[in-house]
């Protein structure tokens, strides 16, 4: 009888932990609503999209998130960090793509898994900036995904006449400058002036250009200065740049 006794206290202990498992961690496995595929890094501006767009929705839809590279938690909210670790949720019903679709480097559209299907809606959240976007981007939209959005209607052009025929909408970049705002007001001037550009250092970016133009507007004037911050850089470019300086 005793023996018994133990075995039902043992079933029911293992019962109710199991149960509280369940509870605890049932959204962790299930599909989302929403899937943002992208990169997790405040102080990029790709990689601060992803975490802002999951901090608005977060209380608005279930959200998964899958990385694209791993992940800088500098700066990120905590409320969302646990979505962001979660690497075990499936792809959800709506997915924002919020990460460069493919560079010679790496096939971020692979994270789809397939081509766009009728059970999911797939938005392509995408920028170029270029009066002609890249054969393969084109290929990818048209395939993977059902509606690209730019932040410019200057883009709809763009991507139109580069080929893709998917329908493409205008949403501008969200920006939240509270932060900024929060930050106290210079009362002295900064010497040098600093003008800061802060993008790739790629062809694309015309900074041959625009270190012409900073020349030919102050010449060598001791009194401002021009920083170029890149994230990545091309090597070939940089020694070019380097020594048009």
């Amino acid at each position: 009888m005793i023996k018994n006794n133990k075995v039902f206290i043992i079933t029911g202990l293992l019962f109710f932990v199991l149960l509280g498992s369940y509870v605890t961690y049932r959204g962790f496995f299930s599909k989302p609503y929403l899937t943002v595929i992208g990169a997790v890094n405040m102080a990029d501006g790709i990689g601060r999209q992803s975490v802002e767009v999951m901090e608005t929705l977060k209380d608005k839809v279930s959200i998964g998130f899958v990385s694209t590279s791993y992940p800088c938690f500098k700066d990120v909210p905590k409320s969302i960090r646990r979505t962001i670790k979660n690497k075990w949720r499936p792809l959800g019903k709506c997915i924002l793509f919020e990460e460069s679709v493919w560079t010679p480097e790496k096939n971020h559209f692979e994270q789809l898994k397939t081509k766009k299907n009728s059970h999911q809606v797939r938005l392509a959240y995408t920028m170029f900036e270029s009066s002609q976007i890249p054969n393969e981007w084109v290929n990818i939209l048209n395939e993977y995904f059902d509606a690209a959005i730019v932040p410019d209607p200057y883009f709809i052009k763009v991507y139109q006449n580069s080929g893709v025929d998917i329908p493409i909408f205008v949403l501008p970049l969200g920006l939240n400058l509270q932060p900024f705002l929060n930050e106290k007001v210079k009362t002295k001037p900064h010497f040098p002036l600093v003008f800061g550009n802060l993008t790739a250092l790629i062809e694309r970016k015309n900074h041959l250009v625009l270190i012409e133009a900073f020349h030919a507007a102050f010449g060598n004037s001791e009194s401002v200065s021009l920083r170029l911050n890149a994230r990545y850089w091309d090597d070939t470019l940089a020694s070019k740049i380097q020594s048009f300086i």
